[in-house]
């Protein structure tokens, strides 16, 4: 009887968690900061800090909730596709997705 566990500490649907886990928390530095800087640059204006406050009209909450929620969802997408292409590229079988 051995007293080491048979499944290592990290397997293959751990070890995807965490990579996966750490490339989505890239992607949403790098969107704020891009959501941040295009607004900017777009409408000459600081974005939106609160949108749901009343200080923020309808028009200027919806586009900038309809921007950031494009964005993060097209950055979580190319994020997590290039961390399978990687993963598989390194271990030679795909990743271990949902």
């Amino acid at each position: 009887m051995s007293l080491i566990p048979s499944r290592s500490l990290f397997s293959d649907d751990r070890t995807w968690t965490l990579v996966s886990a750490g490339a989505a928390a890239l992607a949403a530095v790098a969107v704020r900061s891009a959501t941040h800087a295009g607004w900017r640059k777009a409408k000459g204006e600081e974005p939106p800090q609160n949108p749901v406050s009343s200080d923020t009209s309808w028009p200027t909450a919806l586009l900038w909730t309809a921007v950031v929620a494009l964005a993060a969802g097209l950055a979580r997408l190319l994020a997590l596709r290039g961390t399978a292409a990687g993963w598989k590229k390194v271990t030679g079988h795909s990743a271990p997705v949902d």
